[in-house]
């Protein structure tokens, strides 16, 4: 299947199915992206890629593609990724960086008609995500199980009270492991987005969350609040901004409910302890949001798992 590359390296690729390679041609990397285990992704991929091309962002090119045995050969962006090059100083530079790429992203999107054909998040979703928590994380906090449907059912009962508005093509994985700096460009192109195989039409809001409330990489909220206000001015969502203030982190509390619970799982099915290291910030990340979101019922029972 590589006959044709040499020098191939087997690089990170974390939970998904598709595996990674960085490779040399004329004294030129480059990488492959083996979907050859999930056709799903491979087609995904190629379809987001062709929304994503046109908008001024930096996202890898693609120079060849195999259809038969579901590969991609694209621009390598290096080794600078966020979640390893950041420190004190430089964080909230490479925060900025991606949210003002995220706001790009955005407001192209949001009009595009070509994300007609995305799946579009609902409840079943959201209950389904919510329900990995009660599933792994309760057990393996040794949590009595009666919580179980008063749980579920308060979350159904706030969620409910959301008028949600799921208009926007959605990364969903923007977080900093996905986010690569590119010192050698201008602006905002020095934020590389990868790994967007997984979008779907959603609340505005996502993705700022997933880069701000990152739950693998603790870094300080401090900007956060002049963050959030930030992108709800320069992509105009039809609300309130309270109202998005509070949808951000409802949203953000059931993700980081849904991540603690998968942390759990990708232990177990994958067999690596290595995912339980991110249980502790998901945490905190999680009590965090609660604080902003103010609902009694949800904090009164959190207190009962996490206390």
């Amino acid at each position: 299947m590589f006959q044709n590359y040499i020098n191939l390296t087997l690089l990170e690729g974390g939970a998904s199915k598709k595996k990674i390679y960085r490779f040399s041609k004329k004294n030129k990397k480059f990488i492959i992206l083996d979907f050859s285990n999930d056709e799903s992704e491979f087609n995904n991929h190629l379809n987001i890629y062709n929304i994503l091309k046109n908008i001024e962002i930096s996202i890898p090119k693609i120079f060849e593609v195999n259809y038969k045995d579901k590969i991609l050969v694209t621009e390598d962006f290096g080794d600078q990724r966020y979640d390893k090059v950041y420190n004190s100083s430089n964080i909230n530079t490479l925060i900025k960086y991606a949210v003002e790429s995220l706001i790009i992203f955005n407001n192209y999107t949001i009009s595009s008609e070509n994300t007609d054909q995305l799946s579009i998040y609902n409840y079943d979703i959201f209950n389904k995500e919510i329900s990995e928590f009660v599933e792994f994380f309760m057990p393996f906090r040794k949590i009595n199980s009666s919580l179980n449907e008063i749980f579920l059912e308060t979350w159904r009962e706030y969620y409910n009270n959301f008028n949600f508005q799921y208009d926007t093509l959605v990364h969903k994985d923007f977080e900093l492991t996905n986010l690569m700096y590119l010192p050698e460009k201008k602006n905002h192109l020095k934020c590389g987005i990868l790994d967007f195989q997984n979008a779907f039409k959603g609340f505005k809001g996502w993705d700022l969350f997933s880069l701000l409330e990152n739950s693998r990489v603790y870094f300080s909220r401090e900007e956060n609040e002049k963050l959030i206000k930030y992108y709800y001015d320069n992509t105009y969502p039809n609300i309130e901004f309270d109202l998005f203030r509070n949808q951000y982190y409802f949203l953000n509390t059931s993700r980081q409910t849904r991540l603690l619970g998968r942390w759990v799982k990708f232990s177990i099915v994958n067999k690596n302890n290595s995912y339980l290291k991110y249980i502790d910030i998901t945490i905190k990340r999680l009590k965090e949001s609660l604080i902003n979101l103010k609902l009694k019922k949800l904090n009164e029972i959190y207190d009962k798992i996490l206390n």
